[in-house]
């Protein structure tokens, strides 16, 4: 099950992170990187030259294919450690520090996406979708809706009218 951070704002609506699933550092192994330091030869073995080192997700994709193949190759961030540090990194950078969060499965959140703007939530309730926002969210894209229709329907009645006075119509 895969975890999220749900951050709480003080106006009760909620900031969902999803931790990149790729994103674990690795490095290699001390019974490896100490092989390695005896014969520097063996680095050609290893599908990539980077050692201990924060590698891109592809990267860490390769690495995750390679110690199947080749178990005891990498250490990894356990899932805790890969969460507390991708969830904190996350929350600095997006200004979210001395917010209250709750770090939760990402089943627990609705379902439907397309009402995210009116998910509400507080620490420990979780998060819900607030259906008188919804419902104004919904009416305020109507409006702007017919206001853009409105708008294309004179624009096309100005066009035919200089078209009709040049005597192109």
């Amino acid at each position: 099950m895969s975890k999220i951070r749900v951050v709480y704002n003080p106006d009760k609506t909620v900031n969902i992170i999803y931790p990149a699933p790729n994103s674990r550092h690795f490095s290699l192994t001390a019974k490896i990187a100490e092989r390695i330091k005896k014969d520097p030869g063996l680095i050609s073995k290893v599908p990539f030259n980077l050692i201990p080192s924060i590698l891109n997700n592809q990267k860490c994709v390769r690495a995750l294919e390679y110690e199947s193949e080749n178990p005891g190759t990498f250490v990894f961030e356990d899932e805790s450690e890969w969460l507390e540090r991708a969830f904190a990194k996350t929350m600095e950078k997006s200004g979210f520090i001395g917010l209250e969060y709750d770090d939760i499965d990402q089943v627990d959140i609705p379902k439907e996406r397309a009402d995210r703007d009116a998910w509400e939530g507080e620490k420990g309730k979780g998060v819900f979708v607030n259906a008188t926002k919804m419902s104004q969210l919904r009416d305020e894209k109507e409006r702007r809706k017919l206001i853009e229709e409105e708008k294309n329907a004179i624009l096309e009645a100005q066009a035919i009218q200089s078209l009709k006075d040049k005597g192109l119509l």
